[in-house]
């Protein structure tokens, strides 16, 4: 089964028992500020679109070769993640699309 993208929305509840890794894509510019759970992740330069891959560990533009890593301040160099229950997520700054993948686990 292949995840699509969806637009996200203030509050986002995790539905397995485990942490997610989520995939973001945003369109905008300038500085955005992702917040996830009160932590804040801050994309400094951002020109046209971004993806933030949790799962990857890789921020890039368009294609995985187009490196945008150089542009995020995260807390501790972690990526955002998603809990088990109740999630918040805000972006700030000049954007005209934020949708995310959210890629929970389930253990079998």
């Amino acid at each position: 089964m292949v995840l699509i993208f969806r637009n996200v929305s203030s509050t986002v509840m995790g539905i397995e028992t485990i942490n997610a890794k989520p995939a973001f894509h945003i369109k905008g510019s300038g500085v955005l500020t992702l917040t996830v759970n009160g932590r804040k992740y801050v994309l400094n330069g951002v020109d046209d679109e971004i993806f933030i891959d949790g799962e990857k560990e890789w921020i890039y533009k368009h294609d995985l070769n187009q490196n945008r890593m150089p542009l995020a301040q995260f807390p501790n160099n972690d990526f955002p993640e998603l809990v088990p229950g109740k999630n918040s997520i805000s972006l700030s700054g000049n954007y005209s699309l934020f949708e995310y993948k959210p890629n929970w686990r389930r253990l079998i």
